[in-house]
């Protein structure tokens, strides 16, 4: 029971391990030392997934191990690129192992962490000295705490540290809440209480990527439930009540129109990019640059970051992996369970055309933990 009890708290250690020195060095800790649990107390067994990772990992750590000695980097720089380059793959397997645990525990842990990290978005928004706290013991305090001197509107971060993936871990939550709403055993009113507070935690976040995944997920969530010809009264409908004419005000006070034109500049960056690191053609299109160098640049496109860090090859390992993701979701027996990963997946496809979430050190291993856990 203890052993279990360890892999149920992985889901809020991993989300609100401290920032030090701009590193969650403890979260990393803890799912080695899950990792080595399952080692000691159980055979491995590798599926065809876990073996696509296994080749993926190990191609990006040749690309990036190989670059880095080449331009004669230090032994440190070598065994953090180890350490991190495994965090998807363990994080995978340790929701992988966990989908023979007790499902009510699973669902009640992932509620209350959901929970727990919107109301710190709320309360940091509320609380001057609060948010100092957490803006130092998650984020960037200087970069986050002068939009509140220097804007109408802060953003809030939650644990995450960072506004923009605080709203898409929201997102996901709240699409979890309402798709799982009668699997959690837990009081309605608390759990309608933090649907209520989820969605202010999203607006404060200040992020037009969360605020078009929240939209999409919905409409998404729509069509497999029609396509399905299950109701909706105990899932969609369960928040019209809380979205009306002032929360819509409120709403659209609370966007940033220069964010918005944010989008265009992505665009011209990624021209940039392919102009100055692309052409002409040479062996990095071929295996990329690593990661180290591409450090210096800012893509705010995962598919585009991986393309530049590991070439074409590290691109299409990337995109067979997600593809069999895909393929294995539709083949869940649960409905709930496959509506919610097809979801999941989807919203994260898309947030990696305009960010880069699957490389935040919370927000991955929390991704490929769900993975694993229902696919």
């Amino acid at each position: 029971m203890f052993i279990k009890n360890l892999f149920y708290f992985s889901i809020f250690i991993i989300l609100y391990s401290p920032s030090i020195y701009g590193k969650t060095y403890f979260g990393v800790i803890y799912l080695y030392f899950l990792l080595f649990i399952i080692l000691l107390t159980n055979n491995i067994y590798i599926n065809k997934i876990i073996k696509l990772f296994i080749i993926y990992t190990f191609f990006i750590l040749v690309i990036d191990i190989t670059l880095l000695y080449s331009s004669q980097s230090n032994i440190i720089a070598i065994l953090e690129i180890i350490i991190y380059s495994f965090i998807p793959l363990i994080s995978f397997y340790i929701g992988y192992y966990m989908k023979q645990f007790n499902r009510e525990k699973i669902f009640k842990s992932i509620f209350y962490v959901g929970f727990i990290q919107s109301l710190i978005g709320i309360l940091q928004m509320l609380f001057m000295n609060f948010r100092k706290f957490t803006f130092k013991l998650f984020g960037n305090f200087d970069k986050y705490s002068r939009l509140f001197s220097e804007r109408r509107f802060g953003r809030a971060i939650g644990s995450v540290g960072n506004p923009n993936y605080y709203a898409i871990f929201i997102v996901i939550y709240i699409v979890f809440l309402i798709n799982f709403f009668h699997k959690i055993k837990i009081s309605k009113y608390i759990k309608i209480l933090s649907l209520i507070i989820s969605i202010y935690s999203l607006v404060f976040a200040q992020s037009n990527t969360g605020y078009l995944l929240m939209v999409v997920s919905l409409l998404f969530m729509l069509v497999l439930t029609f396509s399905h010809k299950f109701k909706i009264k105990n899932s969609i409908l369960s928040i019209v009540p809380i979205i009306n004419f002032e929360n819509f005000k409120y709403f659209f006070s609370r966007i940033d129109i220069d964010r918005i034109k944010s989008i265009g500049e992505r665009v011209h960056i990624w021209k940039e990019l392919y102009n100055e690191l692309i052409i002409p053609y040479n062996y990095h299109f071929i295996i990329g640059y690593g990661s180290i160098f591409m450090e210096k640049y800012t893509t705010d496109n995962y598919y585009l970051k991986i393309f530049l860090e590991y070439g074409i090859i590290g691109l299409i390992l990337f995109v067979f992996l997600n593809l069999i993701l895909v393929l294995k979701a539709t083949k869940i027996k649960t409905f709930n369970e496959k509506k919610f990963v097809m979801i999941l997946m989807f919203l994260i496809l898309i947030a990696n055309i305009v960010s880069e979430p699957l490389l935040n050190v919370k927000l991955s291993p929390y991704i490929y933990l769900l993975y694993g856990l229902f696919i």
